[in-house]
């Protein structure tokens, strides 16, 4: 009798260990092709942002493709979602983001800015002036510490790049504007962002919050006298038919950072990690280079459709420089004193 019970229970061991090496073997067969370790799986990578076809970011999020595809000889390939496919909003891109909804996306600063406020940085007027002047920034210490690692820390995301969309204009249906004095009493649209606002109202205008959509129909109708955008923008949705004046102040940029779920990327293979970063490498690069093409084709384009293009000289633009110091002043506990002088002190040196 013990001898059989011994004999039924080692059966029943054998067919749970059966059972066990089985469900093994089907879980190591069977794992998601996203970030699969088996070199032999096709890694697909999806991206999204929330631009049209075409747009800087569209086509910066096509040259990553094209350049991790090739490097890893097809065993990964990228799919974008333009257009706000898989979320509307700048924010849901983060947030899709960081749930896995995709593994890898283009936001701005400004919406980071909610997760880390030392991004603020690139929404103080002037602070920089020129693309190279960025570039040198995101490359210091003082940068990557302080606002790069918090994001990662905070996100659970990585980043792999910035890059600019296009500095911020002032373009309105009133009058030329050749100093600050010229928009007093001009109602122009900004983004909801404090220090835009302030930066706007320092120059002399009426700031006024509105959805993008709802901005050519209000100038129009004289809601609003003009806004405060990118050349390729105003090109885009052809604000030139409501607005003919168009004031080259450069005051902000648009900085658009490229990031992937972390999750995601610790699980792939070594090789496609160093894929993945070389070819976010290759994009923001060519980023940057569109951000200058399209912004010198579009203000050809805006000349062409007949706007005046107000290009300012150093002195001019000196006096709408020195207009929003007090714009500043009012935020500097936005992204942090220490922070704000901290990284004053970087400038001087890139300067």
């Amino acid at each position: 009798m013990n001898r059989l019970k011994k004999s039924s229970l080692l059966f029943i061991v054998s067919l749970l260990a059966v059972f066990l090496a089985a469900c093994g073997s089907e879980d190591s067969s069977s794992s998601d092709s996203s970030g699969s370790k088996d070199s032999g799986d096709k890694i697909v990578i999806r991206t999204s942002h929330v631009t049209q076809e075409g747009s800087v970011i569209d086509q910066t999020h096509k040259k990553f493709k094209e350049v991790i595809e090739e490097l890893s000889d097809g065993r990964v390939e990228v799919q974008i979602y333009p257009s706000g496919q898989l979320g509307p909003t700048d924010d849901d891109t983060v947030e899709g983001l960081m749930s896995g909804t995709f593994e890898v996306a283009s936001a701005p600063t400004l919406v980071m800015s909610n997760f880390v406020p030392q991004y603020a940085i690139f929404d103080y007027p002037y602070f920089f002036q020129n693309n190279d002047e960025i570039k040198s920034f995101i490359e210091t210490d003082l940068y990557k510490n302080e606002v790069q690692k918090k994001f990662e820390e905070q996100t659970g995301l990585k980043i792999i790049g910035e890059y600019g969309i296009g500095w911020m204009q002032m373009m309105n249906a009133v009058r030329p504007v050749k100093e600050p004095k010229d928009l007093e009493g001009l109602s122009i649209r900004s983004a909801t962002a404090q220090i835009q606002m302030d930066s706007i109202e320092e120059m002399g205008a009426n700031p006024t919050p509105m959805a993008f959509g709802e901005v050519f129909t209000a100038i129009q109708q004289g809601a609003v006298d003009g806004l405060s955008s990118t050349p390729d923008l105003i090109y885009s949705d052809k604000f030139y038919e409501a607005a003919p004046y168009l004031t080259l102040t450069d005051h902000i940029i648009i900085v658009h950072v490229l990031m992937a779920n972390r999750e995601f990327f610790e699980q792939l293979p070594e090789d496609i990690q160093g894929y993945v970063l070389e070819a976010a490498k290759e994009a923001v690069e060519y980023g940057w280079e569109l951000e200058r093409k399209h912004h010198e084709n579009a203000l050809e384009s805006l000349k062409e459709e007949g706007v005046e293009v107000i290009e300012l000289t150093p002195e001019m633009k000196e006096k709408f420089i020195e207009v929003t110091k007090p714009a500043i002043d009012k935020n500097i506990d936005v992204a942090g004193k220490e922070f704000f002088e901290n990284a004053e002190a970087e400038m001087e040196k890139i300067r």
